[in-house]
């Protein structure tokens, strides 16, 4: 898996985080579980990755 694609779920979940639309946060953690169960190196770039989102510090 590339990490772009891993970054691109991840963008999607911090987003419908801010729109506070719960389902749509629902399938995307499902989604990110399922990477990080494949991929578990992938796992503490995707809590850093969220949590730079979530805190303004990364941007498109």
């Amino acid at each position: 898996m590339e990490d772009n694609a891993l970054v691109a779920i991840l963008k999607e979940l911090v987003g419908n985080l801010c729109e506070k639309d719960r389902e749509k946060v629902l399938e995307c953690a499902a989604r990110v579980r399922g990477v990080l169960a494949e991929y578990p190196e992938h796992r503490m770039i995707a809590f850093a990755l969220v949590g730079a989102e979530m805190s303004g510090e990364v941007s498109e």
